[in-house]
């Protein structure tokens, strides 16, 4: 089946698809059906880029937004064309014939890369650490734990790197130690981030790798 019958069978199981009621506050999900093709070559060869539009409804303390957001993304294979040319949340699953869609999931306002729904998110008043972005912290903290004690392994060993894990096995430590009350040295990190504009060259391995797992597990903390 070639990829124009995947893409197409996609679009109606998406259509004939129900969004069932979400409960979670500062939440937003995908209208799949509501997607729009703005710019995307199906015919071009890889990589290229594409353009589209998005329907999403968020759950506020001022009721539910629907909100247009547009998407930018470079597709360079057939997979990627399947698994991310799709609305944030939308997720689809490998067949026996190619990919479907399989379900929607939610995601915390701030947790995105999308303008019009930071923008949402501040025009209503919600911050990146109101209600709906506790399991993101979570997964952080134990995220930034377990990568501490394996860069501590690495550290311990006789290498050319070994000082620089030691030393971002401490950090991301120190930063744990410290959340969830101080975000202080977390926010640090992230607006480094931001400065440096997603290129980390210029800096120490060991900060490198602390920078790789902030811009992972941290972005909805991007202000």
């Amino acid at each position: 089946m070639n990829k124009f019958i995947v893409i197409a069978s996609m679009a109606l199981s998406c259509s004939a698809y129900a969004i069932s009621s979400f409960e979670k506050l500062n939440h937003c999900i995908a209208i799949p059906s509501s997607k729009i093709y703005i710019a995307y070559d199906f015919t071009a060869d890889f990589p290229k880029r594409a353009k589209f539009s998005c329907d999403y409804q968020c759950k506020t303390i001022n009721g539910l937004l629907k909100i247009k957001s547009i998407s930018e993304k470079t597709i360079t294979n057939s997979k990627d064309e399947a698994l991310n040319l799709v609305c944030q949340g939308v997720q689809v699953k490998k067949t026996s014939w190619g990919y479907d869609f399989e379900k929607v999931l939610s995601f915390f306002i701030h947790d995105t890369d999308l303008r019009e729904l930071k923008t949402a998110a501040t025009h209503n008043g919600i911050d990146i650490d109101d209600q709906g972005s506790e399991y993101l912290m979570d997964k952080l903290m134990k995220t930034f734990s377990e990568v501490s004690k394996s860069y501590a392994i690495a550290g311990s060993t006789n290498t050319q790197y070994s000082p620089d894990f030691l030393e971002a096995s401490n950090e991301l430590s120190l930063i744990v130690s410290e959340l969830p009350e101080n975000t202080s040295r977390i926010d640090y990190y992230v607006e480094l981030i931001s400065k440096l504009n997603d290129d980390f060259s210029s800096r120490s391995y060991s900060e490198q790798l602390v920078l790789g797992l902030v811009k992972t597990y941290a972005k909805w903390r991007k202000r």
